[in-house]
This record gives structure tokens, sequence and C-alpha cells, in this order.
């Protein structure tokens, strides 16, 4: 189940962690780092309206 969340505090957040994986908010947008083993980048863009850039380094999540 995904909730969706108002934005409360623009420009306020550096990173992101979810269930689904790592993100960092850079100024070309939402970087994927890393991924939870069990989803896929594509997954993980489908849950999200924001447009998200797989890292090209990015590495599964120690879990």
């Amino acid at each position: 189940m995904y909730v969706a969340l108002d934005l409360t505090a623009a420009g306020q957040v550096n990173m992101i962690i979810t269930e689904m994986g790592v993100m960092d908010i850079t100024p070309e947008g939402i970087v994927v780092r890393e991924i939870h083993p069990e989803f896929t980048f594509e997954q993980m863009q489908a849950a999200t309206e924001a447009k998200l850039i797989l890292d090209p380094n990015w590495k599964p999540m120690d879990i």
C-alpha cells in the first residue's frame, strides 16, 4: 500500500529513504542510489508521479 503525502516543506529535504530504496534530491532531480532487492526501478517509478533518475552506480539496499 502506498500513501500520498502533501508537499509541506519544499526545498527542505535532501534524501528520501523508503521501503523501496534510497534517493537523493539533487538540482537535476530525484536520483535513485539504492534499490531494495524486492523491487525494480520501474516499480519505484510507477509508485510516484515524480520523474526518477537512476544513478549509473546504483546498488542494492543492505537489508
